[in-house]
């Protein structure tokens, strides 16, 4: 069991999605990723840096215990978060987690997934985590419906992850410019009459 203490990540790889957005892999005990469950988070901070004095909080994107690494899918919001993206190779960031309450869900269940901006990342490791422990059970998963919005067709990520762990993406965006024109609460009007389970992750006005 990973203890809430603080635990050193060295950082593997930091990817920039696009201008505000990177996605950061980094190396960790594996005690705390055998523990980490979808929906929870990591508090991060520099270890070279003395400001900010709180570290952010992060959700989890993926994990992969047979590398000893996870994912964090960040966006540039404040100083905290932009020394995160800073960091190179071989940096160590200081870290306390994983911390939240986890997703629950129903082995088997239909579930519809409803992502805005950055709420992807949990949400699509919650998909992964349900098609992957379905197939080490060998019990049939249930149909994994994925709703994705943004403001723009450039602002989405994960798109090759989600089509490989998901049975359908709806998407929609406030320009217009891919999927439905709006927000990601049209499509899901049209998916509640299924009965599928509802997990949202996204900006406050979902």
């Amino acid at each position: 069991m990973c203890k809430k203490e603080k635990i050193s990540l060295e950082l593997v790889q930091c990817v920039p999605q696009s201008a505000e957005v990177f996605m950061l892999t980094f190396r960790a005990p594996a005690a705390c990723l055998k523990s980490a469950r979808p929906g929870q988070f990591f508090n991060l901070r520099p270890l070279d840096s003395t400001a900010p004095l709180l570290p952010r909080p992060i959700s989890i994107c993926e994990i992969r215990p047979n590398l000893g690494e996870i994912d964090f899918l960040m966006r540039i919001h404040g100083e905290g978060t932009r020394l995160l993206s800073q960091r190179r190779p071989g940096a160590v960031v200081e870290a306390i987690g994983p911390l939240g309450n986890p997703f629950v869900w129903i082995p088997g269940k239909d579930v519809l997934l409803v992502a805005g901006g950055i709420g992807v990342a949990p949400l699509y490791n919650l998909a992964r985590v349900m098609k992957q422990e379905a197939q080490v059970a060998g019990v049939p998963a249930g149909k994994i419906t994925f709703c994705y919005g943004s403001r723009k067709a450039s602002d989405f990520m994960l798109m090759d992850k989600l089509d490989a762990v998901t049975d359908q993406v709806l998407l929609a965006t406030e320009d217009g410019s891919r999927g439905e024109k709006g927000f990601v609460t049209r499509l899901v009007e049209s998916q509640l009459a299924s009965g599928a389970e509802l997990f949202v992750c996204g900006p406050p006005a979902m």
